[in-house]
């Protein structure tokens, strides 16, 4: 389906408006992800998905509940894979614009959020930068790595990683050492690697072309790779010891 983005923006703002509004979903779901980057981090790629984090458990059902009561405004609602994922198709010629909630409690249970203004009038608990950053880092591979067969890189990831290193972001250490396992440095490191062998630039443009503009795909299929591994590397030496 074609993308009309002033048609999608509008849709989703319209979503997060009535989320907003709703006094248990806005107490209990974080908005996170690329959309969350573009419209309160100014993210220079386009999103079409909505993603949350859920904060308690308990609300679960109630929660879930009142998001389609929401989506049913604007369209069909499909589930795609499990409970905790929908889409809504607000016209026949259109994209759908998907939700997901994340009920990992402990892992959201790490994350800080604040409340910020994703437009003027819809305020929303918003995962902050550091941990967003720490959670994309994680994402590039964890996201390959958990692929049996049909393995690709989602290379939304990889442009929101050089996204947050140009405009000098920290990470959460606490997020990559909890989740990972692993040294933030030492962490780091294995993703360099990983970037280097599994990142194929001939597909590059593979899931995010139709998200930037003309100037951005030519920078991103002639020099986005190397300049993630570059951003890697200028951290990783920072964290020298």
């Amino acid at each position: 389906m074609l993308l009309n983005k002033q048609e999608h923006r509008e849709k989703m703002l319209n979503i997060l408006a009535d989320i907003s509004a709703d006094q248990v979903l806005a107490t209990n779901l974080a908005f996170k992800g690329g959309t969350a980057c573009y419209f309160v981090y100014g993210l220079d790629r386009f999103s079409v998905d909505l993603d949350f984090d859920l904060l308690n458990k308990d609300r679960q059902e109630e929660v879930l509940k009142r998001i389609d009561n929401i989506l049913s405004k604007y369209g069909k609602i499909k589930m795609v894979g499990s409970v905790f994922s929908r889409k809504v198709k607000y016209n026949e010629e259109s994209s759908a614009v998907k939700i997901d909630v994340s009920d990992r409690i402990k892992n959201n249970s790490l994350n800080t959020y604040k409340v910020k203004d994703v437009a003027s009038g819809i305020p929303l608990k918003i995962l902050c930068e550091e941990d967003m950053f720490a959670h994309k880092l994680i994402a590039l591979k964890d996201r390959y790595d958990s692929k049996v067969v049909n393995k690709r890189i989602a290379n939304r990831d990889l442009y929101d990683i050089e996204f947050f290193f140009r405009k000098n972001w920290k990470i959460n250490d606490e997020i990559i050492e909890l989740l990972t396992g692993k040294k933030t440095v030492e962490y780091l490191r294995d993703l360099k690697v990983f970037v280097e062998e599994k990142v194929d630039e001939k597909k590059i443009l593979d899931g995010l072309g139709a998200l930037i503009d003309d100037k951005q795909r030519h920078l991103v299929r002639n020099s986005l790779k190397n300049e993630v591994i570059k951003r890697l590397s200028i951290r990783i030496e920072s964290m020298r010891e």
